[in-house]
């Protein structure tokens, strides 16, 4: 739960309960479809930046949920980032 400056409590964020990888606002798999759009948003102009954190946590992740296959816990953590095209300089 956040406190704001004038001390009242909000909801939780948009972050992963760990161990078990679980959005504490929503209680979807993390990252969860709001934490994505905020991610993405707030990456738009870092898309690698956003990529090394996912990979952190997707490590970390797979760490705290060795019974979830490295293939499906990697598509849940990372999959839906945007596909980026390298300039043809």
């Amino acid at each position: 739960m956040s406190i704001t400056g004038d001390g009242l409590t909000t909801e939780p964020e948009h972050t992963p309960r760990r161990p078990d990888w679980i959005c504490r606002n929503c209680y979807r798999p993390w990252p969860c479809p709001t934490r994505q759009a905020m991610l993405t948003a707030e990456f738009r102009e870092s898309p690698v930046a956003v990529a090394l954190y996912l990979a952190t946590c997707f490590h970390e992740a797979s760490e705290h949920l060795p019974e979830v296959p490295p293939d499906i816990l990697y598509v849940r953590m990372m999959g839906w980032l945007p596909r980026t095209r390298r300039s043809q300089e």
